[in-house]
């Protein structure tokens, strides 16, 4: 064949190797999380330990190899101040990927009252959200409470469950007390019902909070971590200040949950790429900076060009690249901490709610194909 002709038939097959190319790049793992909290008058510790550990959960679903991209869920149910024709439920957060939306949620869940259940939370649950329509996506709810789970008067858990199977969709329930008391058989039979995993913790004692000295320096690096933020659009602003709020929050539990929260905003579970500039560009390589309005961005970017707008971001990415690897280093020095300091106080997290998650979420997680470090 003539070396024109060679030349022209690579030439026409450069658009059918690049398709394939495109076809064989790994889907990141979809991963829907929906916590579903007891929130009648005695579930105080289980709400607080739920606020306390949320990041310690976002940082053990940002461990999973591919990274997942993680949608979390909150209801809450049993406050007898909720609508009673809801059966005392009420949904707080759709799934988001808003993390620092949802800690706000949580943050507001306060308890009252009341019925408990869990055949009503874990309906609404099912079909009032919008799960991920992929068979190969992770699906799980995680429904705590401590009395019987069998009080629904309307729907039955047999069928409930069977939804929730139907759909894809696994239940964990996780019984707060003693695995002797006979409630606790109800909830153990109801997570065989949707392929889910059973715990019991306690609620009162279960939660395993360790100082540590990285603890101070994590909450510093965080802060400064806000600081890399760039938010542009109409939300912009106020998401800021509401990723500023969750810090606040954090820090005004204890030192050991800010330094978790820290932990998980370095990690991949936490994007935002729908308000900041540097996720956005880091999601989409051809994002065009010299189309978005001066309005729309950033005061401090207003006045630059196109190369300058795109240096500034890229500015930016550097610096929330380093303090990230150095809050992931450190995270990883206080494991270590925790870890020893753990054994010698003789604790452990056997009856802890993140404990209960963290090992059910993980162990599901797997069997969908995801590895953990």
């Amino acid at each position: 064949m003539k070396p024109i002709l060679i030349l022209a038939a690579a030439l026409s097959a450069l658009p059918l190797f690049a398709e394939e190319a495109a076809l064989k790049v790994p889907e990141r793992p979809k991963v829907d999380l929906m916590l579903c909290l007891d929130a009648s008058n005695s579930m105080d510790a289980l709400i607080a330990s739920a606020k306390l550990k949320l990041w310690a959960i976002v940082s053990e679903m940002a461990k999973a190899r591919p990274t997942p991209e993680l949608r979390v869920a909150l209801l809450s149910y049993g406050n007898n101040g909720y609508d009673a024709g809801k059966g005392w439920v009420r949904l707080d957060c759709p799934f988001t990927t808003d993390l620092d939306g949802l800690s706000a949620k949580l943050d507001a869940v306060s308890t009252n009252g009341g019925d408990e259940y869990v055949a009503r939370v874990v309906t609404e649950a099912v079909n009032a959200l919008e799960w991920t329509p992929s068979s190969k996506a992770l699906k799980v709810i995680f429904v705590a409470g401590n009395e019987a789970a069998t009080q629904d008067p309307k729907f039955t858990l047999e069928k409930v469950f069977a939804d929730a199977i139907a759909k894809g969709v696994q239940v964990n329930t996780i019984y707060c007390g003693s695995p002797s008391d006979a409630d606790a058989s109800g909830w153990r039979t109801a997570a065989g019902l949707a392929d889910g995993q059973f715990a019991c913790i306690d609620k009162d004692h279960g939660t395993v909070v360790v100082d540590a000295p990285q603890d101070a320096k994590l909450a510093e690096l965080s802060g400064k971590l806000n600081g890399t933020y760039l938010g542009y659009g109409a939300n912009g602003r106020m998401r800021q200040e509401a990723q500023e709020k969750g810090d606040r929050s954090a820090n005004s539990l204890a030192p050991s949950a800010a330094a978790e929260r820290s932990a998980a905003k370095a990690g991949a579970c936490y994007r935002n790429g729908d308000w900041d500039l540097v996720d956005a560009c880091k999601d989409d390589k051809q994002m065009d900076l010299s189309k978005l309005k001066d309005e729309e961005l950033p005061e401090e970017m207003r006045t630059l060009d196109a190369a300058g707008r795109q240096a500034y971001v890229e500015q930016k990415a550097q610096e929330r690249s380093q303090l990230q690897e150095e809050i992931r280093k450190l995270s990883q020095e206080r494991t270590a901490y925790v870890r020893d300091e753990m054994k010698k106080q003789g604790l452990s997290e056997d009856k802890s709610l993140d404990g209960a998650i963290r090992r059910a979420v993980r162990a599901q997680a797997e069997r969908k194909g995801m590895r953990f470090d």
